[in-house]
């Protein structure tokens, strides 16, 4: 088994103690449980289908712009690639 030690301000801890209490459970099984549901949901999300779109246009070169150098891609997106301003 492995440890995690985790600083946090004394109103957070004392906050946490409270939430395990009223849940019946210890800190360590209440942050575990934050944890494991905060990557489940990370894991569960999908791109839109516009997202999924443009992956695809991008992975078949639709709609790509090539420039030969920073200064032109700069140039194109009107950003000024003047170093000493």
């Amino acid at each position: 088994m492995s440890r995690i030690n985790i600083e946090v301000p004394n109103n957070e801890h004392q906050q946490l103690k409270i939430l395990a209490a009223a849940f019946s459970t210890s800190i360590k099984d209440l942050v575990l449980d934050a944890i494991r549901e905060k990557i489940n949901s990370q894991l569960q999300k999908r791109p839109n289908e516009v997202t999924l779109q443009a992956f695809e246009e991008t992975d078949t070169g639709i709609g790509l712009v090539k420039h030969q150098n920073l200064t032109a891609l700069f140039k194109d997106l009107g950003l000024n690639n003047d170093k000493g301003s």
